[in-house]
């Protein structure tokens, strides 16, 4: 997955399994072949996210690997002194998985960073006070 914040710096995240019954062939080949810092070409992707800069709300879920999107977002409107304007829940099959968790923890307070993980479900009262009629919601993953 690949995002930018300031058009400069990109932000590529892996999922690394060491699962011996794992899919992730590709994923695994790249983490083995690449180290941090090294240099990789990519493509672009599809489709890019773009924040709307005046709304007053905004929910952002991800599931799993969507996080590497959604987190320049929100790093991008901490930067802005904005990131109260948003909450975010954060879809993982376990706590380990919850990739960026640890900054994501940093920039909101416990009721603005939900982790929802595999054995669990969203509850209805996080759902009804997150979303309201003028929110903007963003979702990847």
């Amino acid at each position: 997955s690949r995002s930018t914040c300031d058009g400069k710096t990109y932000r590529i995240a892996i999922k690394q399994d060491n699962d011996r019954e794992s899919k992730e062939i590709v994923s695994n080949g790249f983490i083995e072949k690449y180290k941090e810092d090294d240099t990789a070409l990519v493509s672009l992707l599809a489709s890019t996210f773009t924040l709307i800069e005046d709304a007053k709300h905004r929910l952002c879920i991800a599931g799993r690997i969507g996080i590497t999107v959604l987190s320049l977002l929100i790093q991008k409107l901490h930067q802005q002194g904005k990131s109260y304007s948003a909450t975010l829940i954060h879809c993982a099959p376990t706590e380990g998985y919850a990739a960026f968790a640890k900054q994501m923890r940093i920039i909101f307070s416990k009721k603005k960073y939900c982790i929802v993980l595999r054995s669990k479900h969203l509850s209805q009262e996080i759902s009804q006070k997150t979303v309201t009629l003028k929110i903007h919601v963003y979702l990847c993953g």
